[in-house]
């Protein structure tokens, strides 16, 4: 009998099969692939590396399928891997140890699904490896899991350190979304038998993705009214349900779930960068920034409190840092913006992100500085990126030479042209040299491009009403108050400056 059996399901996976049959090729005694389908070269790529080959139909039941793979998979372990993933070299040894027990195990191992077209990888703990016994079984038509059917035979768990990275996410957005539709449907018919919250949650994460966050909504309040629902993805849907409030511009709803999620004790990064962000926006902040320094912690904790958890989510540290930059300007505290700003080298420095000054010289230049030297255009302009314009913008703003503004930020206009708040700053600089045709232009621009933005709606009309187009303000009203219907606060403002014209006219 095989010590290891390799136990996957396969379909049009050429491109990922090679890397992954790689990673274990010198330790698994036994290589199991069914595939669902393939047309293109799959079988061919396997069975180069000896493979036991099965066709199995679909039947739009992942579980279906892992589970006519487990009963052609004759060694005493299994290990369980998709075609897009690949055992970590470092961890072979602990694996080999592992297996070398008798004992009924399921051993808990770390999944890693890089994200560089985010920036936000995430690190989740799994059961891949296990003793072999004809009587488990995979639940679920998709997100399919083994760990209720490895309970109830009484399997110990163990917890290991072994890595499997996974590339799966790690794709463009639209690829992500025809994921995300395929799997609604079998997600739907699996809630719909168990009504397990599991299931409402992640119909919810689809549709995240799909880019439907109202009907996401629904259905992380669905799986939080569910006391089962795992103390992780609990702390999701909170920081989902906050983020949301906080698109829709709804402060103190965001701040409800904020406080709700705070209970649970996370340490999730991502929940502290939303919290940090709410209340920002609630102008407090002192709390702002003890929400900032935990999420800065938790992305990177010391290794001596690493503990293990089901899931360990990461951040992009500029957004925290840069954040942090923005939070001790509005506190007035230079002993925080040095701490950030030195932050900020040194994460610089790890990435190799330095030009011909650090950074923290040119934020330093630009707080303290009311005149902009054109010397300095490329010394600055060499951190502008997607993650720091705003911090610079906002900076910026406060400089009441707005020539030199613009002329710092039009050159790298193709860098943002599709950035609302980079064009709000120029449109705002011509607006105060009193080329208005030219503000327009720009903040026409960044209202197509971020209808959600209330600042471009109130730019506008108070462009509009210092050049006397009135008949260009109600409309742009109208459509301001359909935008922002769930928000009182800025109903009010709009219906102010809609009075105030009607007056006028």
């Amino acid at each position: 009998m095989p010590k290891l059996t390799l136990s996957m399901i396969v379909k049009n996976e050429e491109q990922n099969l090679p890397n992954c049959l790689n990673s274990v090729k010198d330790i698994a005694d036994e290589i199991v692939i069914v595939d669902t389908g393939s047309f293109d070269s799959s079988k061919e790529i396997a069975k180069k590396f000896n493979a036991k080959i099965y066709d199995f139909e679909w039947v739009n039941d992942f579980s279906s399928a892992r589970n006519f793979a487990l009963s052609k998979s004759s060694g005493e372990w299994i290990l369980y891997l998709d075609a897009d993933e690949w055992l970590e070299e470092k961890s072979r040894n602990e694996l080999l140890r592992i297996i070398q027990s008798d004992k009924k195990s399921a051993v808990k191992c770390t999944v890693n699904s890089f994200d560089d077209f985010n920036n936000s990888p995430v690190s989740m703990r799994y059961t891949r490896l296990f003793t072999n016994d004809p009587a488990v079984k995979f639940e679920g038509k998709v997100h399919e899991q083994i760990d209720r059917s490895l309970q109830i035979l009484n399997y110990e768990n163990i917890e290991s350190n072994i890595i499997i990275n996974h590339s799966g996410y790690n794709v463009p957005k639209e690829q992500l979304r025809e994921k995300a539709i395929r799997n609604l449907a079998m997600l739907f018919e699996e809630y719909a038998e168990t009504e397990n919250p599991y299931y409402a949650y992640q119909i919810a994460n689809s549709y995240v993705i799909i880019g439907e966050r109202e009907i996401a909504e629904e259905y992380y309040k669905t799986a939080l009214t569910n006391n089962s629902l795992e103390h992780e993805y609990k702390i999701i849907a909170l920081t989902n349900l906050a983020g949301n409030e906080l698109e829709k511009l709804n402060f103190v709803e965001a701040k409800n779930y904020i406080e709700q999620g705070v209970l649970l004790n996370p340490s999730d990064p991502n929940f502290y960068f939303t919290a940090a962000q709410v209340y920002a926006k609630l102008d407090d902040y002192k709390i702002t920034l003890d929400y900032l320094k935990r999420s800065y912690y938790f992305n990177n904790p010391p290794a001596s409190e690493t503990e293990f958890k089901l899931l360990n989510a990461s951040i992009d540290q500029y957004k925290i840092i840069y954040l942090g930059v923005d939070i001790s300007l509005k506190l007035g505290s230079r002993d925080l913006f040095k701490e950030f700003c030195s932050l900020l080298d040194k994460e610089n420095k790890t990435s190799g992100r330095v030009g011909e000054v650090i950074e923290s010289e040119i934020l330093e230049f630009l707080t303290n500085s009311s005149k902009l030297s054109p010397d300095k255009a490329g010394q600055i302009n060499f951190y502008f990126n997607q993650r720091s314009i705003d911090t610079y913008l906002n900076i910026l703003q406060s400089n009441s030479d707005l020539g030199a503004v613009i002329e710092l930020l039009e050159p790298v206009l193709k860098r943002f042209e599709t950035n609302s708040n980079y064009l709000m700053a120029i449109g705002n600089c011509y607006v105060g040299l009193e080329k208005y045709n030219k503000a327009e232009k720009f903040l026409i621009n960044a209202l197509n491009i971020d209808i959600s933005n209330p600042a471009v709606y109130l730019f506008l009309t108070s462009l509009y009403l210092k050049t006397d187009k009135y008949s260009s303000i109600l409309p742009l009203i109208k459509k301001a108050k359909d935008q922002f219907k769930n928000s009182q606060d800025l109903l009010q403002t709009f219906h102010l400056i809609e009075e105030k014209v009607k007056c006028c006219t």
